[in-house]
């Protein structure tokens, strides 16, 4: 298949959008390979989650996710970046288990094994390694 374009419904509205230029039906896995990905997550009062990445799988049985190679997640003036992000559809949490560098405005966080459930909209660094915070001149 050359592009494909999935999204995802579930009790009267729309959980998830996918879009990606290039897709291979693996039958015998049940998984859907994906090339040039980009996903949109909704949340109930309208807020969006973007994520970019390289390449990608969907398990069409559990419509569970995964994404890898210069992922980036997109939330407000917040960027992530790491190398694979896992989305699971029952839990409606994207897991980061690798190395994460977490951009915004006032700081910089580094660290491994983000959770970010977007349920609730909250975000767990399980393995912190690096705050900076950026400061502006005349702050301190």
């Amino acid at each position: 298949m050359e592009s494909l374009c999935l999204t995802q419904i579930e009790e009267g509205g729309q959980r998830w959008k996918l879009t990606a230029d290039k897709a291979e039906y693996l039958a015998n896995h049940d998984e859907i390979r994906i090339r040039d990905v980009y996903l949109e997550f909704y949340s109930q009062d309208q807020e969006t989650v973007y994520l970019w990445s390289n390449e990608g799988l969907v398990n069409t049985k559990t419509r569970d996710i995964v994404v890898k190679g210069d992922v980036k997640l997109k939330r407000g003036d917040i960027m992530i970046f790491t190398p694979e992000i896992r989305y699971f559809h029952q839990e409606r949490t994207l897991v980061a288990p690798e190395d994460v560098v977490l951009d915004g405005p006032q700081a910089q966080v580094s660290g491994k094994n983000l959770h970010i459930d977007l349920g609730k909209k909250h975000l767990i660094m399980k393995q912190h390694r690096l705050t900076k915070v950026k400061l502006e001149k005349g702050l301190l």
